[in-house]
């Protein structure tokens, strides 16, 4: 194949902002998985609320609205001490040796994504169109490139912290369009 670009580079990563990005993404299972079990013990202790208030002389509205008010910060505040733990104790060192091991490349006709889970080669001929989606900072070059995948059914594949952003998204167009 005669092409301006070489037949295989590597896409250039910010190992920071891609942990970063693990990071939530691991909060939201994180989030999920403790909010099922916290509901189920709010609603126990709840229960248990309401069967000592018939015990008592305080009037039943007051008491049950302290009860309900009482109960519900304490759930919301145990749910997140509970993930900021799981976040920081295990977490973390999960999403880094994810990120450290994280390679985006091109191979040929193919963009190959391996992230320790999965090795995955996508065809670019399977790539729709390219987004840019700049980080949280205003004035950063790193960011992530949204693309859409062409099939029986759209998806979005995002690649977290590319660096060099826009010219990243416009060398990947152009190797599509090249390589297609």
């Amino acid at each position: 194949m005669n092409t301006k670009y070489p037949e295989r580079f590597e896409i250039k990563l910010n190992r920071d902002e891609l942990e970063k990005s693990f990071i939530e993404a691991e909060q939201v299972v994180i989030m999920t998985t403790l909010f099922a079990p916290l509901l189920a013990l709010w609603a126990w202790l709840f229960m248990k609320g309401l069967d000592w208030l018939l015990y008592t002389e305080i009037p039943k509205n007051l008491g049950l609205f302290l009860a309900f008010i009482i109960s519900s910060i304490s759930a919301v505040l145990a749910f997140l001490l509970l993930s900021s733990i799981y976040r920081y104790i295990w977490g973390k060192k999960k999403t880094t040796k994810r990120a450290k091991n994280f390679l985006a490349e091109v191979d040929g006709a193919f963009l190959r994504i391996v992230d320790g889970k999965s090795d995955r080669k996508i065809h670019f001929r399977q790539i729709g169109d390219y987004e840019a989606i700049r980080s949280k900072k205003e004035d950063s070059l790193v960011g992530a490139i949204r693309m859409r995948t062409i099939g029986l059914n759209t998806q979005f594949l995002i690649l977290n912290g590319v660096e060099d952003l826009i010219p990243t998204r416009d060398l990947l167009a152009e190797v599509d369009a090249e390589r297609e």
